[in-house]
């Protein structure tokens, strides 16, 4: 659902299912991106700081990295 939502641009929905997810799970590298770019397209840079570093310090050699 986080992805669909996500990809459908529908991204208010998104951050709010994506908060829900990392509070009952461990961030993913994959989540963290698309963490970023939500963030991004919702115009805070903050929120996408926020998720860069996470990414790069959970997930240094991860390919998501690598697409920052």
């Amino acid at each position: 659902m986080l992805e669909l939502t996500y990809q459908r641009g529908e991204y208010l929905q998104a951050r709010a299912f994506m908060q829900r997810y990392l509070d009952v799970r461990p961030a993913t590298a994959s989540v963290l991106l698309m963490c970023v770019n939500a963030e991004r397209a919702l115009n805070n840079a903050a929120g996408a700081d926020r998720c860069a570093a996470q990414l790069r310090s959970g997930f240094p050699g991860s390919p998501e990295l690598q697409q920052l």
